[in-house]
């Protein structure tokens, strides 16, 4: 099966511009279209593999708050979902323009890449409030900016999804996110996700 998707997303640019300690006009559509525009294609070549492969051309800021340095970037991504039995692997990796402003100019500049792989394995509940709890770990880097020194992210963390009879899910969760000077200080996140789907 091939799925294709579409979309246009509001740009950051606006809540950027929005938020900076001068006053600027928005940008609107009749002048540079500062929106995102995203696309993504899957594709299943085989039972319980998902390969995904998605691009972007989104709105950024050059300089932080300077509307007058608005353009936009591009961001391109692949992904994988593999489901055997109660194992589960995802796997992402991006790579575009750095949307990031850094130094005392607060300048864009450069190459972003990230990557994420999510490993859980479901048991079969104990309780009979539980259809499954399924620990997970995560494993996540990144680079800010390719002509940017120290300014990696390296991040670490897992927890336990309970699925409850029906659509519910509660997530229990920690991650640690080790960042380099430039990114500023180190992250611990304790996150609970309550999780809902509701069927038309």
């Amino acid at each position: 099966d091939v799925a294709v998707t579409a979309g246009v997303f509001r740009g950051a640019v606006h809540d950027q511009l929005a938020e900076a300690s001068v006053r600027q006009a928005p940008i609107g559509w009749d002048e540079r279209f500062p929106e995102d525009l995203v696309a993504r294609i899957t594709v299943a070549p085989a039972r319980g593999v998902e390969l995904g492969v998605a691009g972007a051309w989104f709105a950024l800021l050059g300089t932080a708050a300077d509307r007058e340095t608005f353009r936009h970037g591009v961001l391109g991504s692949i992904d994988a979902t593999i489901e055997r039995g109660p194992v589960r692997v995802w796997a992402e990796a991006f790579l575009g323009s750095s949307p990031i402003h850094f130094g005392i100019a607060q300048t864009t500049r450069g190459r972003f890449a990230a990557a994420r792989v999510v490993a859980a394995y479901a048991f079969a509940a104990p309780f009979r409030s539980f259809d499954a709890i399924e620990p997970f770990a995560v494993v996540q880097g990144l680079e800010a900016s390719s002509e940017v020194d120290n300014d990696r992210a390296l991040g670490v963390g897992g927890g336990l999804a309970f699925h409850f009879a029906g659509d519910w899910r509660v997530t229990l969760s920690a991650d640690h996110t080790a960042l380099q000077d430039q990114l500023g200080a180190d992250i611990t996140r304790f996150i609970l996700q309550i999780v809902a789907r509701f069927r038309s």
